[in-house]
Order: structure tokens, then sequence, then C-alpha cells
């Protein structure tokens, strides 16, 4: 194993949706209100969270969320996995890394602190970007927060690999 394979999520890492349908059914108005109130609080402080966690957590973010957002999933995988070159495995990569981003706040692990990167190499990341409908829609935008993280993204060198005091890590 290398080292940088320390530092990905496994493409069989579980994911699970948590349905809330049926208690939100049963909240009266004004604890649904409250309930939205609380999430929306959640949201806006979770973007907090990105800042605060490495300098280009927050790039990689809105990379993502628009990669993601613009168009179905089953679009930008069929365009990837087309003529494109990107395998299954690594389309999947990438789903585990956009979920690991979202979940954690950031490219770190919330438990543990270490870094994590993509199963994927940055040239197919980049073909995936390329194929969509952000990029589609804003290339420049999409390109602009491409070549401001990606070299952030995949770099695994000593004082980045892990969150805290770097003299004592």
């Amino acid at each position: 194993m290398t080292d940088a394979e320390h530092f990905v999520l496994p493409n069989e890492q579980p994911v699970v949706e948590l349905d809330c349908t049926t208690a939100f059914k049963c909240l009266t108005p004004r604890e649904k209100l409250y309930a939205h109130y609380l999430s929306r609080a959640s949201w806006n402080g979770s973007l907090i969270i990105l800042v605060q966690t490495s300098p280009e957590a927050p790039l990689v973010f809105v990379l993502l969320h628009k990669l993601f957002s613009l168009q179905p999933l089953s679009e930008l995988k069929k365009a990837a996995l087309g003529d494109q070159g990107v395998t299954p495995d690594e389309f999947q990569a990438l789903l585990v890394y956009t979920s690991g981003i979202f979940t954690n706040a950031g490219n770190y692990k919330g438990f543990g602190d270490s870094k994590f990167v993509p199963n994927l190499p940055a040239a197919k990341f980049e073909v995936v970007i390329k194929c969509s409908e952000a990029y589609h829609r804003e290339p420049k935008v999409m390109q602009s927060l491409w070549d401001r993280c990606k070299d952030a993204i995949y770099l695994l060198k000593e004082g980045v690999k892990c969150l805290g005091f770097h003299d004592k890590v």
C-alpha cells in the first residue's frame, strides 16, 4: 500500500440516506418551522467550517456543488463514462470523495483530522468537470475553480496530511 492509499476513501464507503419524511409529517406546523430554521442555520454554519478547515476547502465545495447541481447524476455519469475515458470505478471514486467533502465540511475527516484525497487521477477529475453541464454553462468559472484548487486537493506533503500543531504531529 502506498502512502497516498492511506488518504483515500474506499469506493465501498457506505452512504446511508436518512429519511425523516414520516417523522417530519408528525410535527406540528410550529415544530416544522423550527426544524426548517434550524436546518437553515446548520447549513449556513457549515459553510463557515469550510473556511476554517483548509484554504482549498471552500473552492472544492463550490466546484463540487456546481458540478453536481446543474444536471441529474445519471446524465453526468453518462457523459463522463462515454467517450471520455473515465471508468465506472473512477466515477464512483469521485462520488465517494464528494460525499466525503459534503459530510465532513471539507477535505479532512471530522474524526481523526486526516486529509483525504480523490481516488482517481487529477486528469480524470478534470475530464468529468469538463463534460459537465456546469462547465458548459460557466466554463471560465469552473476552470478557474479547478485551477485554483487542483494541486491542493491532491497535496500530501508533511504539514497538510493532518490538522493540528505541525511541530507536534
